[in-house]
Order: structure tokens, then sequence, then C-alpha cells
């Protein structure tokens, strides 16, 4: 994808700021419906449901906007051609929103195993979960956690105790 200047990217977002031209809430509804989805118990196996619900609010895929998302910040419309400086701002928001969301969701789809959390539940518990929700909960000691630190410093390549 060629996005000269940020020239280039506007005919990969034609779709999207025709429906922002129409109604400029788009976003929001957007928004709305991908908080439901993540709301429901098959979360995220309804990802391709949410992907078809959104397309013709967005005008265009939320996944095709997610992938032209950077080149966003450059996007240079001709004053001519209408005020897009409240779309560059609402576009920008959006895909800052949903970003950290996609990624997530194609990381776990794509690397289930990776680590993607450690959570200290209770003063001794500590949860790791993976990216694909899996978890596991384990009681530690001082001693637990600092055997834990030497292995994964010789793991790492670090110096361990």
């Amino acid at each position: 994808m060629a996005q000269e200047n940020g020239y280039e990217i506007k005919k990969y977002l034609q779709k999207n700021m025709d429906n922002y031209a129409v109604d400029s809430l788009i976003f929001t509804k957007a928004l709305s419906v991908l908080n439901t989805y993540m709301n429901r118990v098959d979360w995220p196996y309804c990802m391709e449901e949410m992907i078809k619900t959104t397309l013709p609010i967005l005008g265009d895929s939320i996944v095709n906007l997610w992938f032209v998302g950077e080149g966003i910040e450059n996007l240079m419309i001709e004053q001519s051609e209408g005020d897009f400086d409240q779309y560059k701002i609402d576009a920008m928001a959006f895909y800052k929103t949903i970003k950290p969301i996609m990624e997530q969701y194609y990381g776990a789809r794509y690397r289930p195993l990776k680590l993607s959390s450690i959570v200290n539940m209770e003063k001794n518990h500590i949860k790791f979960i993976r990216n694909d929700g899996q978890t596991f909960d384990i009681e530690v000691e001082k001693e637990d956690v600092n055997y834990m630190i030497d292995i994964l410093m010789k793991i790492s390549g670090g110096e361990g105790n």
C-alpha cells in the first residue's frame, strides 16, 4: 500500500469518509457495536460476525481501518474537498481505541500460548494469563518468587543467583 505523503491513503479510506460525511457518529456507533460483541460470552470467536455488523456503519472493514490507521495521522486532504479535520480527529481516536483490541485478537489467534499477562490477585496468589484466555493460578511465597526470577533470568540469558 503506497501512501505517498499521506495523499494516496484517501483511496483506501474513501468509503469510510463517504459514510462519515453522511453520519459523523459512525465511529461511535461502531465502537458501541464492538463493545456489545466484546461483552458476549463467545468473544473473541464472534469477531467475524462483528466485522460484518460494523461494515455497513463504517463503509469499510474495521480490520482495514486498523491496517491503514497509522497512515491516518499523515492524511492530507485539500481544503476544497471539504473540511476533513474533524474526520481525521475522529478516525485517529477510533484507530487508537481499536488498535489494542485488534492486536490482542490477532495475537491470541496466531500465538495462543504466548503469555498475555501476569496478575497479582491476592497477597500470595499469582495468575498467569495466556493469549487464548487460559489461566494458571499459583500460590507463592517470597522465596518462590525469587526462585522464578532466577529461573527466568537463566532462560533469558541473564545472570541468575
